[in-house]
């Protein structure tokens, strides 16, 4: 499946099919050992953090590119909609077979649309927080929590 663009993006090259491919081969959740931890990914503080993480690279972004345009809220839209389109239905069937709360693909989405942004401008900030939690779900476990403070500290993973 090709990652599309909706808006014309001038400054941003696309991602490199084999990042894409990647996202499309991951065995989701099949190493999930505990389900019920796994509800802590719905917590305040955990959705505070992960936006907290998500605007570390925002911030940059915004100060890195401000003469050039980062075009963030285009290929933001156009990898919310390659996980609308190509993994939602993969995901929600793998959470359900998990016994994990379908309530929690909304906590994916934002983490993949996130690694996607952190990949995307690979150029000015080297992989981080989301590149972690990509690392859990790619060896199909749930990421729900962070244990120390960051970036001392540890992935939770249920």
């Amino acid at each position: 499946m090709k990652l599309r663009y909706p808006e014309q993006v001038f400054y941003r090259k696309p991602l490199p099919y084999a990042c894409v491919d990647e996202i499309l081969c991951v065995d989701w959740f099949s190493s999930v050992r505990n389900p019920s931890s796994a509800s802590s990914a719905l917590s305040p503080e955990w959705e505070d953090f992960t936006l907290e993480r998500r605007n570390d690279l925002s911030g940059l972004v915004a100060v890195r590119l401000q003469h050039r345009g980062s075009e963030w809220n285009k290929c933001a839209k156009a990898f919310r909609l390659f996980f609308d389109e190509c993994l939602a239905p993969t995901v929600s069937s793998r959470l359900v077979a998990s016994g994990l709360s379908t309530d929690l693909l909304k906590c994916v989405a934002w983490d993949i649309v996130s690694y996607m942004q952190e990949l995307n401008y690979l150029d000015i900030r080297r992989p981080g927080f989301y590149h972690d939690l990509w690392s859990a779900y790619r060896r199909g476990e749930f990421p729900c929590g962070w244990s120390g403070a960051y970036p001392d500290g540890a992935l939770i993973t249920a």
